[in-house]
């Protein structure tokens, strides 16, 4: 039983939830140590689109440095694809309005009790801007513990 979300619980109860579930999905906790690295549960519900096809792919659940995690009703065609990626920004992040970045799809796996697919994704040498939306994402919308 998921237990709710309290304010003060603090983004490492959040994080450690989300590590859980991708210590679940990937049955390898050597795989998810191996990629551990901060990343930012979003709080902002941000549309990732096929940039070559102009298709929504998803919605974007966490975003770190080195990648992101998709939420999406069907599960990724091509796993180990490099796929163009636009992310539709509702507002500007740092002064950008969309973020566009190559990254290749990693893992996608449904989730357990659920209709939804989550989708792991790392960005393919982004460039110097998308770096910087990436971090401004991640520190703009993320869920934190202060109200």
């Amino acid at each position: 039983m998921k237990r709710p979300l309290r304010a003060g619980d603090g983004r490492s109860a959040i994080r450690n939830r989300v590590w859980g579930r991708v210590r679940i999905l990937t049955g390898s906790m050597q795989m998810a140590d191996s990629r551990r690295q901060n990343r930012e549960i979003i709080n902002y519900y941000l549309q990732v689109m096929d940039a070559d096809k102009d298709v929504l792919l998803g919605y974007l659940l966490d975003v770190s440095e080195n990648g992101l995690l998709l939420q999406s009703h069907e599960p990724l065609l091509e796993p180990g694809h490099v796929y163009n990626l636009r992310l539709v920004l509702r507002r500007a992040v740092d002064g950008e309005s969309e973020l566009n970045v190559a990254a290749r799809a990693v893992w996608s796996r449904k989730q357990p009790g659920s209709v939804f697919h989550h989708s792991g994704f790392e960005f393919q040498d982004p460039d110097a801007r998308a770096r910087r939306v990436i971090q401004a994402l991640m520190e703009q919308f993320a869920i934190t513990s202060e109200a």
